[in-house]
């Protein structure tokens, strides 16, 4: 930002006021009309002639993020939503509603681009500040259109017990899954960081044979049977397996036992189908 602001001090006025504040307001409505109409070139046009007249105004630069993406153009549309985000802070009065548009958009690209993980970040910073949000030159762009990318961004990467969630918070209801309580066996032990590795086994506490019949969909909480009274962590969970990795102190011996909440599936081909079936129902 200093270096912009360096860089302007043998800058012409005119770079910043080449004409009335009136025509490049109408260069910004001209531009959101073309927008509107998906005359996407044009509009590019006419937020880069804003641009041009007010450098440090974010709404131009939110203009040419959207035409970009619409026009597929998506490295032009992140460098766009970037200088928005930079700028936003130059209007007060509008400053949430370009940062929020701005979100949506990032969301978007980056979904386009595949990059689920940077897309759901952007995702989340919206719905964090805006759980109501809709977009005000194209209303298909609204937070259910972009929690809707978030859930297919999970599930490409694999992120299941957060779609599952999601899926059921949505209404959806499974025939492939059981809610119950397991039993685990420790297999293994990092005494150095506190982590375990672990099987589900039939039996109880005392005892049990590895289950290779039943796969993991997530799980809520984890107790050793020698400490009931203590939670211990979940690192990870080997979906559509047995096994899960978990966290806690004390150590635990190799071949000692845990209980555990759990969501489990006896087909989890049967369970991904049913999941995919809900994403087509939701038509992103």
């Amino acid at each position: 930002m200093l270096l912009f602001f360096m860089n302007c001090e043998n800058t012409p006025d005119s770079f910043f006021t080449d004409s009335t504040p009136d025509a490049y307001n109408s260069l910004l409505s001209q531009g959101w009309k073309k927008f509107e109409i998906r005359d996407y070139e044009t509009a590019v046009e006419l937020f880069q002639d804003a641009a041009e007249r007010d450098a440090v105004k974010p709404e131009p630069y939110l203009g040419l993020g959207w035409s970009y993406a619409r026009l597929m153009a998506l490295e032009k549309s992140k460098s766009n939503f970037t200088k928005t985000s930079a700028f936003a802070f130059f209007d007060s009065l509008m400053m949430d509603t370009f940062l929020e548009e701005t979100y949506a958009g990032l969301a978007s690209v980056y979904f386009a681009s595949q990059d689920y993980e940077t897309a759901i970040i952007y995702a989340d910073s919206l719905i964090n500040r805006n759980n109501n949000f809709m977009m005000r030159h194209d209303t298909t762009i609204n937070i259910g259109n972009i929690k809707l990318q978030k859930l297919y961004c999970n599930f490409y990467l694999n992120h299941i017990s957060e779609v599952y969630t999601e899926l059921i918070d949505m209404g959806y209801e499974f025939n492939s899954t059981t809610n119950e309580t397991k039993y685990a066996q420790i297999t293994s032990i990092n005494e150095l960081n506190g982590f375990h590795d672990a099987n589900l086994i039939s039996g109880d506490c005392e005892s049990g044979d590895v289950i290779t019949d039943i796969s993991l969909i997530m799980m809520s909480s984890i107790h050793p049977c020698d400490y009931p009274n203590l939670d211990y962590s979940i690192s990870s969970v080997s979906y559509g397996e047995h096994t899960f990795s978990m966290f806690g102190n004390p150590i635990l011996s190799i071949g000692s036992t845990v209980t555990l909440s759990c969501i489990t599936t006896e087909n989890y081909g049967e369970f991904i189908n049913e999941i995919l079936s809900f994403l087509m129902a939701l038509e992103l």
